[in-house]
């Protein structure tokens, strides 16, 4: 009679044991890449966003000229939602004012800017 108690003391061990083991995996593997991610969307200054203020001038130079001033920097405008890029700024220069995919690690609206490609 003691056998049939036992079983479940062991089966239930293995399963909490085998549960927590799998789970500090999943928790390593995402400190490891916690939250890496491509999106497409406008490379804009932080000022205009993409939305023409200064008429007179295209997209493109707009957006170099306003992230090139003090304190302002380039975003990625992904329909409504906008993200502030850091990083990289040589290459979101290149496609400043046009659509690209930009990969990096986004921690709320902000991207650690990895790559920028079109």
């Amino acid at each position: 009679m003691k056998a049939p108690k036992i079983a479940p003391i062991v089966l239930g061990t293995t399963l909490i044991l085998g549960m927590s083991f799998a789970q500090s995996d999943s928790a390593m593997a995402t400190r490891q890449n916690p939250s890496r991610t491509e999106m497409t969307g406008l490379i804009a200054d932080s000022v205009c966003k993409g939305r023409d203020v200064f008429k007179g001038r295209t997209r493109s130079r707009c957006a170099r000229e306003c992230a090139g001033r003090a304190g302002e920097g380039y975003v990625l405008v992904v329909g409504r939602t906008t993200y502030a890029l850091r990083g990289h700024k040589a290459e979101l220069e290149k496609f400043a004012g046009d659509h690209a995919t930009v990969t990096g690690e986004v921690t709320g609206n902000t991207i650690a800017v990895e790559s920028v490609s079109k």
